[in-house]
């Protein structure tokens, strides 16, 4: 697999989102730059909950975002954060869909509120709300296309096992995803269930499928317990297949 020097926002990936930072290594080596660029924009607005004190003070941080968005489609030039630049010419280079930033913007808000979601449907629209037109707007930078559903299905799964993952730092937070009556074991079953829509798929989507089903049964061997440190390890079966170019 080709090597590459990294951009601000691909060491920012590595450090901060690693699984989505293997994901990009699966694509060739000269759309990297503009997957980091989306998944360093992600990790800042997912963050925006951890770094404020405020609901207030959030949907400033998250207005701001919105802002710049904004300013880079109406030409502008875009400050404040390193990430921007990149991000600005992602948007203009791969055409990305300003509606996208905006869905993600806006279910980020959620997290502001400190409400835990309703039930299975709950958190499955959440991890679809949250993920899906980051995903979208990936497939489009790679010139992928799948259909909407899989999408969803895929996106939400994926999403769901890494909130699965994060309970032991949310929890370090005072903050609950996990509906009331809705253990790990079953929101497992139900992540699997959906990122099996992509199983055997190439590109994107295939890659994202079987990163989170190795998630998934790591979870699985040990006893649904997401406490254990181990959970956090980068699966191997899933390096391997990503550097054997078999996605």
């Amino acid at each position: 697999m080709a090597r590459q020097p990294l951009t601000y926002c691909g060491q920012a990936v590595r450090d901060y989102d690693c699984d989505r930072f293997l994901l990009s290594l699966t694509a060739p080596p000269a759309l990297r730059g503009a997957l980091w660029a989306l998944f360093a924009f992600n990790h800042e607005i997912a963050r925006t909950r951890e770094v404020v004190t405020e609901t207030q003070l959030g949907l400033i941080r998250l207005q701001w975002w919105r802002d710049n968005i904004d300013a880079i489609y109406k030409g502008g030039e875009p400050f404040g954060n390193p990430a921007l630049g990149d991000l600005a010419a992602a948007i203009r280079a791969y055409d990305l869909p300003q509606a996208d930033f905006e869905a993600l913007l806006y279910a980020r808000e959620f997290d502001l509120e400190g409400v835990t979601p309703s039930g299975m449907t709950g958190l499955e629209n959440y991890a679809d709300f949250t993920t899906t037109p980051l995903h979208r707007m990936a497939l489009k930078v790679l010139n992928q296309t799948v259909e909407e559903r899989m999408l969803r299905d895929l996106s939400a799964g994926y999403a769901m096992i890494g909130i699965l993952r994060a309970i032991p730092f949310y929890e370090a937070q005072g903050r609950q995803y996990l509906p009331d009556g809705v253990g790990v074991e079953e929101v497992t079953m139900r992540a699997e269930a959906l990122l099996d829509a992509g199983a055997g798929r190439k590109g994107f989507i295939g890659a994202a499928s079987y990163l989170g089903r190795c998630y998934a049964g790591q979870i699985r061997k040990r006893r649904f317990n997401v406490r254990d440190a181990r959970l956090g390890r980068s699966p191997i079966p899933f390096i391997l297949k990503a550097f054997s170019g078999k996605f």
